[in-house]
């Protein structure tokens, strides 16, 4: 930022309060101003070499407060601290550090640093986050479809044993069975049968002695 004051020194109230016919040429290098004073017809100039290249079509500039003139430039390379504002190292008796606007450049420069940084993390959190999502879901997914896959296994295997299951059960009743079967029928066990024959013979030897 700079601010030209229309007087003599720059301790010294201006000596006119705005300039007509102003020219103004500016590049990446160097400044140029100059205009003819209203109240008095004297001309003044200013010519600047910058300490470093500015963008030239990025930077503006306007009339300031009543004997000013304002000029903002754009660094060409952004953050970026010059040792001073003109190329040369002689020191210019009319030049100063405006620090007050210095100081509220750099506080400016502080709080867009500052949002850019929070901008910053904040889109690393979002990122983060969506990342972590997405793998979340991914996790379900597989852990769904290798309970589905389980699932499916198990069911087969059911399918298989089903069969062997139902057979065996049937030989096992079937097998059962037939182990009861002579428990039910008495007439088909031989200690039973021969009884009424032992009796019968019994009874005839009775009969003989008489």
């Amino acid at each position: 930022h700079i601010n030209v004051k229309f007087a003599s020194r720059l301790d010294a109230p201006v000596t006119v309060l705005n300039v007509d016919n102003e020219v103004v040429h500016m590049n990446d290098t160097h400044l140029s101003f100059s205009g003819i004073g209203r109240q008095k017809p004297k001309r003044y100039v200013l010519e600047l070499e910058f300490y470093a290249s500015i963008l030239a079509n990025e930077s503006t500039w306007s009339f300031g407060s009543v004997g000013t003139v304002k000029f903002v430039l754009k660094k060409a390379t952004a953050g970026t601290d010059w040792k001073r504002l003109i190329r040369s190292t002689e020191p210019v008796k009319n030049h100063r550090v405006w620090l007050e606007k210095q100081e509220q450049v750099q506080a400016e420069d502080r709080k867009r640093e500052r949002a850019r940084q929070d901008a910053e993390d904040a889109a690393t959190r979002e990122a983060k986050r969506v990342k972590e999502e997405e793998e979340r879901k991914v996790e379900e997914k597989r852990r769904q479809e290798e309970a589905a896959a389980l699932r499916m296994q198990q069911a087969e295997r059911r399918a298989v044993q089903l069969p062997l299951l139902e057979s065996a059960s049937s030989a096992v009743d079937a097998l059962f069975a037939a182990l009861q079967a002579p428990a039910a029928n008495p007439a088909a066990d031989p200690a039973v049968l021969g009884s009424p024959t032992a009796a019968a013979g019994d009874a005839g030897s009775v009969e003989g002695s008489v």
